[in-house]
């Protein structure tokens, strides 16, 4: 099950409002902010729809768009260059 904005905040987390993305952490140490969330077939059954031979990989376009929603919450708007070295599967 995704977790509900109320146990997200309980546990210290902000919620991303993003589809891919459930939660982000602030670090006040080091001002860097981690981005959280779970991907399965049951929670993103569309991710089905991606196969390549018999194996179900992460789109690229995912990638581009996770990127891009932590750079703007980030004060980097921008993605300049993506290079993908291995494709993420969903098991």
């Amino acid at each position: 099950d995704t977790p509900t904005q109320a146990n997200l905040t309980t546990a210290g987390l902000t919620p991303a409002n993003h589809p891919l993305l459930a939660a982000t952490i602030q670090h006040p140490d080091n001002h860097t902010t981690t981005f959280t969330g779970t991907l399965s077939l049951r929670t993103h059954p569309w991710l089905a729809d991606h196969t390549v031979t018999g194996t179900i990989l992460l789109p690229g376009t995912a990638y581009i768009d996770l990127a891009l929603h932590a750079g703007h919450h980030t004060n980097h708007p921008h993605l300049t260059e993506l290079t993908l070295q291995t494709p993420l599967t969903i098991p």
